[in-house]
């Protein structure tokens, strides 16, 4: 669907459910970042999406703009895991382009839906944010349709306090 999507309709595309379709994707999640996040079984999903909130690509600026109305809802994000968070984002409209997902027997892949050829800036549907890194630096990666941000626990706790405050990080950006 999403070739057929990217080759006919172009991007933006609408977004229509036919009800009673197939499902786009299987229940296979074992190849999934966000098998961490969401509980596919029992349909109980625990990425919070953060109304308001966008993910831009553009060169090497990673940008995560998050509106102050979406303070409460960050805050439970950051209370449920210290070491690594995860939220839903929204498409990003002033974006020319945007990370899809396509799954193909149990594996996922990124593609770019864009307007055109040349590509500025492209949105993010989900952001993961991981203390994990054992060097001084951060790595970027693209992950399916979202980013994956790793910084090292001491940088992650300086963020989550900066966040969790949302007085002066409402806008931020990482270089690679």
């Amino acid at each position: 669907y999403v070739n057929t999507t990217r080759a006919s309709l172009g991007y933006p595309t609408p977004i229509v459910n036919i009800v009673g379709r197939e499902a786009a994707y299987t229940t296979e999640t074992s190849q999934t970042v966000l098998k961490v996040f969401t509980d596919f079984r029992n349909w109980s999903f625990r990425l919070r999406h953060l109304v308001g909130c966008t993910v831009t690509l553009e060169n090497d600026i990673t940008t995560v703009e998050i509106p102050k109305s979406a303070k409460q809802d960050l805050a439970e994000v950051i209370s449920l895991n210290r070491t690594m968070i995860a939220w839903a984002t929204d498409v990003n409209l002033s974006a020319d382009s945007h990370l899809v997902c396509e799954e193909n027997e149990g594996f996922y892949t990124t593609q770019v839906l864009s307007r055109g050829a040349s590509r500025k800036a492209t949105g993010a549907s989900f952001i993961v944010i991981d203390g994990g890194l054992k060097t001084s630096g951060l790595q970027i990666s693209v992950v399916e349709d979202g980013v994956a941000i790793r910084i090292p626990t001491e940088k992650l706790e300086n963020l989550l306090s900066a966040l969790n405050s949302m007085q002066v990080v409402i806008r931020f950006l990482y270089f690679l």
